[in-house]
């Protein structure tokens, strides 16, 4: 194998990890916005019983930031259940698989 091959081998290697962190990296988001989404609507249930003790304790601003935050992570959790979404994922991890076969062809070929 010449040099150039080495060269392209280590750098497929490189663009596939980089690319494999940020899928689970992007993972690691949808997870922490489903999290959050619970706790917020635990949190919305919760404040909705004890309203005026809540508005006592966090303030007007202080709720309108938690039920704020709550809404956000409620949302994203929807748009990432929509089946456009799923379907994303599974094309970025096809791909994936595509750049790892390549680049475990082009390694057995050295």
């Amino acid at each position: 194998m010449s040099e150039s091959d080495n060269e392209e081998i280590k750098f497929l290697e490189r663009e596939y990890q980089e690319s494999l962190s940020q899928y689970f990296r992007n993972n690691k988001h949808t997870y922490y916005a489903k999290v959050g989404s619970i706790i917020g609507i635990v949190f919305i249930v919760v404040s909705s019983i004890f309203n005026d003790e809540f508005y006592k304790f966090f303030g007007t601003f202080g709720m309108l930031m938690l039920n704020g935050v709550s809404g956000i992570c409620i949302i994203f959790t929807i748009i990432s259940l929509l089946p456009s979404y799923k379907d994303e994922e599974k094309f970025k991890w096809h791909v994936l698989e595509t750049q790892r076969k390549k680049l475990d062809k082009l390694k057995k070929n050295k």
